[in-house]
């Protein structure tokens, strides 16, 4: 299988962490991975199955405007077929494809009140009140949720009324976990989840 990766805002920090977790994880596998990164990190491409473009760094509204129209035009000019998208950045995008979507951002779920007022906390209202939107703005039938929490499960699933067999753990102190492509089924002993037969990461 084909797999594009949307993976522009992964730049710093635990973001960092995940894009490269998934990098040496996809490396492994039998499935073919073009992952969309920005220009400004630097990243080692030693397997023949994984293919990165860059992109230019994007402020707010160049995501904005990436995940609603140019990443589904980049994929198009890829001139390949493509199974499925893995959005690694939080939110669901403007394809025509079935989306897997690792959403590691807790601030639009938990009861915290910021205020608009407070410079320090300007950015997490913005996250509060709007992130949201962006997360489920394409979100469809055959979208599946991977997050990090128990709790993060039960919030997503409380609050957006997706059911909970379309969402999965992923601890975030392990390697991403490895799925199959058809049918999900957990493997509790050794705390991955699995689809059916060639595994990839998620």
């Amino acid at each position: 299988m084909r797999f594009v990766v949307n993976a522009t805002a992964l730049r710093t920090s635990g973001a960092l962490t995940i894009l490269k977790q998934f990098i040496n994880r996809a490396s492994y596998t039998k499935h073919d991975y073009i992952i969309f990164v920005s220009n400004d990190v630097k990243l080692e491409q030693k397997s023949k199955n994984i293919t990165l473009k860059e992109v230019a760094p994007k402020n707010w509204f160049g995501r904005i405007f990436w995940d609603f129209y140019a990443f589904n035009k980049e994929i198009l000019s890829l001139g390949v077929s493509v199974d499925k998208v893995i959005s690694l950045q939080n939110t669901t995008v403007n394809v025509n494809l079935p989306q897997i979507i690792y959403l590691h951002q807790s601030i639009p779920f938990s009861n915290i009140k910021f205020s608009i007022k407070s410079y320090c906390e300007f950015k997490l209202f913005l996250y509060k009140k709007f992130y949201m939107f962006f997360i489920f703005a394409f979100l469809k039938d055959d979208t599946k949720f991977f997050v990090q929490t128990n709790w993060m499960k039960n919030e997503l699933c409380t609050k957006t009324r997706i059911n909970e067999e379309k969402v999965f753990i992923a601890n975030p102190d392990i390697l991403l976990p490895q799925f199959y492509c058809e049918n999900f089924v957990s493997d509790s002993n050794k705390k991955k989840i699995y689809i059916s037969s060639d595994i990839s990461p998620l």
